[in-house]
């Protein structure tokens, strides 16, 4: 049922496969109601890089590394939004039924797209990443290693948590790259995030990391004048005890990003 629904949801750009294009076009309606994706892959050194924007956004994205990546945008004007979304409705049976005919042909035709297809399915496949292990803590030269292997993986997964257990001299405060992995939780044991460091700024800037003020902390004397809250460090027994705690929620109801010390 899920490759189903990613066969509709997904349309893969910069195919070279009529069919595709038809099929995907005819399946608009299906992505524009059930949160579609647009995907493309990226050719570097031989290697297909994934990237991907929701099909339909406010505001168009400039994405650097992917120029050819496209998202589609919504007219602010209401009554035009309005008229799509009555022609979506329209449509939309239609659409999947001629949609997934064409993209299906598509499919059978060019082994290619396939083999894009299976990619975009590891794409959007969270990952829960862990560097060192209690028996074998990790060093800093190791996690610097890591965290650029990561960074420039080809499939550009989600990173649902980032573990790191550490020998006791690992220090994340330079490692900005970890912001780039935007991990929905960072777990440290052996490791520690310095206070007044990049990584720190990085988290905060982003606004979706829990934090804490100062006061709060018992830190109004701390040196650094402008920082007025830091990212909040919340104590686990364990990395799955981190994993399954729930963390507080913003004002929109979305769970916050945090950081758990073990």
């Amino acid at each position: 049922m899920k490759i189903i629904d990613a066969f509709l949801r997904y349309e893969l750009q910069g195919v070279d496969s009529s069919l595709i294009k038809i099929g995907d076009f005819c399946l608009q309606p299906y992505r524009y109601f059930l949160n579609g994706k647009s995907i493309s892959a990226v050719n570097k050194d031989d290697l297909d890089f994934m990237y991907h924007v929701s099909s339909f956004v406010k505001n168009k994205k400039s994405i650097s590394d992917c120029p050819n990546l496209q998202s589609k945008t919504i007219s602010d004007k209401r009554y035009l939004r309005f008229l799509k979304t009555i022609l979506m409705i329209v449509s939309f049976v239609p659409g999947i039924v001629f949609g997934s005919i064409f993209k299906f042909f598509g499919f059978l035709f060019y082994e290619d797209v396939i083999h894009l297809f299976s990619l975009a399915l590891k794409h959007f496949n969270p990952i829960d990443i862990v560097l060192g292990s209690l028996k074998f803590p990790i060093s800093q030269e190791a996690v610097v290693a890591a965290i650029q292997k990561i960074k420039s993986s080809p499939l550009n997964q989600k990173v649902r948590s980032l573990a790191v257990i550490g020998d006791g001299n690992v220090d994340l405060g330079d490692l900005e790259d970890i912001a780039h992995l935007n991990p929905g939780k960072l777990i440290l044991k052996g490791a520690k995030l310095s206070l007044k460091s990049k990584l720190q700024d990085k988290l905060l800037e982003t606004g979706k990391w829990q934090e804490v003020s100062k006061k709060e902390k018992g830190m109004v004397h701390f040196a650094d004048k402008t920082l007025s809250s830091v990212v909040d460090k919340v104590k686990a027994k364990s990395v799955s005890h981190a994993l399954s705690h729930c963390t507080k929620k913003n004002m929109k109801g979305k769970a916050l990003r945090a950081v758990y010390v073990l």
